[in-house]
């Protein structure tokens, strides 16, 4: 069996592997990203909204409020140093009953609570000025979120770690690994079924879906450490292309600022770069398949129509769906991520990253960072 020896490896090119590659690339070029799809970014990170948050939705203190906020910093000074396409569109939090507005404050708090940037309450006149096709009694807007070219973005980090000698092992899954004498061995099977010994380090376990089976796979109780994970499909419709450009501001739902089990946005108007717009995601804790339920569309349109009285049903169409992974069961704030190094578990240099859903395009580079700061890079 052939054997290869590196510093680190990184375990899954999704936006948050290619992150951690980029930011360790600075330290150390001995660096080898493990794919097991022939290019980056084919699952979650390639089915995205492409939305860059601004930490409203998160609990104080958690990880996904303190990487969501310094990442969205990180995020635009890295597009725009880089020329990547991006808009800071902000986005409008709407309230039209008692309760809903009760949210919208709720919303506001957590939101300065957590930092993020310029978050405040427009006036009426404010209001009529920035989103006059928008129905509400109140309105949160926050300034910082807004939308990128998320491919262009991976591209960028690939190409930057390519340049400091990072190696990328496409269409190569890591079957499994080993822990002995201070050196992990990964186990490598390529698209002919050969199989290659990576030598490491470091691994860093970034697979997103597969997270929890990679960390079984080195040794870790899955269900004794809170590991386990379990997909969760969320579809989008398109909005007619007759409407394209109509809305300048992302449009989210008030939601209570929560973690447990659920996606916390709900469903949302997006834009993108080109004017198109969409709605979505829902929540569905069963994986059927990434086809778009039709059924679903009513639903949809009775949630956004509330706060866009122009959304016709006829302006919607099934577009996508994607897959982001959930934590199983738990309580409190089960849906934070896990970022762990596992030398308590006896595992020195291997770090897990657990439950890696939104807003981890927003959070990469704050995740790699925070990665960056748990390992020995010397």
């Amino acid at each position: 069996m052939q054997a290869e020896n590196t510093h680190v490896a990184v375990i899954g090119a999704g936006i948050v592997g290619l992150a951690i590659a980029e930011r360790i690339s600075r330290t150390i070029g001995d660096v080898v990203v493990i794919e097991q799809h022939e290019s980056f970014g084919r699952e979650t990170s390639s089915r995205n909204s492409q939305v860059v948050h601004a930490g409203l939705y998160y609990p104080e203190d958690t990880l996904k409020a303190k990487l969501c906020v310094k990442g969205n910093r990180m995020m635009y000074e890295f597009c725009e140093k880089e020329a990547i396409p991006f808009r800071k569109t902000g986005k409008l939090v709407p309230g039209i009953d008692a309760e809903e507005v009760e949210r919208v404050f709720a919303t506001l708090s957590c939101g300065k609570a957590n930092g993020a940037e310029g978050v405040r309450m427009l006036t009426k006149k404010e209001i009529d000025e920035r989103a006059p096709d928008i129905c509400c009694t109140e309105t949160l807007f926050s300034p910082s979120s807004g939308i990128i070219d998320a491919h262009v973005v991976m591209a960028t980090l690939e190409r930057k770690s390519q340049n400091r000698g990072a190696i990328f092992a496409y269409a190569s899954r890591a079957t499994h690994m080993e822990f002995s004498s201070g050196t992990w061995r990964i186990y490598l099977a390529d698209s002919s079924g050969e199989e290659v010994e990576l030598r490491s380090k470091i691994v860093i376990n970034s697979t997103g879906l597969h997270a929890d089976a990679v960390a079984a796979s080195a040794g870790v109780d899955i269900e004794q450490a809170g590991y386990c994970q379990e997909p969760c499909k969320g579809e989008y419709f398109r909005v007619a292309d007759r409407e394209r450009g109509r809305m300048k501001t992302l449009v989210y739902p008030a939601v209570v600022p929560r973690m447990k089990g659920t996606a916390a946005e709900g469903v949302h108007l997006v834009l993108e770069l080109d004017g198109g717009m969409k709605i979505g995601p829902n929540k569905i804790d069963r994986m059927d398949g990434l086809d778009v339920d039709e059924s679903h569309l009513m639903p949809f349109w009775e949630q956004m129509h509330r706060y866009l009285p122009w959304l016709r049903p006829e302006d919607l169409r099934p577009d996508s769906a994607g897959v982001r992974p959930m934590r199983r069961g738990g309580g409190g704030n089960s849906q934070d991520y896990i970022i762990m190094e596992e030398s308590a578990r006896g595992l020195p240099g291997l770090v897990n990253l657990i439950t890696m859903e939104s807003p981890a395009l927003t959070s990469s580079l704050a995740i790699a960072d925070y990665v960056a700061s748990l390992v020995d890079l010397s």
